[in-house]
């Protein structure tokens, strides 16, 4: 049976093809075309999708520390409850695609949950 490391490195190659490869452009970002892609393919910053709303910021600093040295953390929050609302972003200092499926891995052990 294949160890589990070198089986997390093979779904790694999976995630490669997921880089920035769209053709949407925002428009209101009053960047230039070449511009917006170059930031998108250089951004730092990742999305996480599908939290319960019993995340808390302590957990995701515990799964996705594991990715890179975080630089923010930021939980989307109910306007009127001020409650996690299912979302986060967090921003590291540097990224790579393999180091988000660590954080995604991570993600689905401790909680369980597919994250987007």
């Amino acid at each position: 049976m294949e160890d589990l490391e070198e089986k997390d490195k093979r779904s790694v190659l999976l995630y490669d093809d997921l880089l920035p490869n769209t053709r949407y452009y925002d428009r209101k970002s009053g960047l230039e075309p070449e511009e917006y892609f170059d930031a998108l393919k250089n951004s730092k910053t990742v999305y996480v999708g599908n939290l319960s709303i019993y995340t808390r910021e302590e957990m995701l600093y515990e799964a996705f520390q594991k990715c890179g040295e975080i630089k923010k953390l930021v939980m989307g929050l109910n306007k009127q409850k001020r409650v996690p609302c299912g979302f986060a972003f967090i921003v590291y200092f540097s990224l790579s695609i393999h180091h988000i499926f660590i954080g995604i891995t991570a993600m689905k052990m401790l909680f369980n949950r597919s994250t987007s």
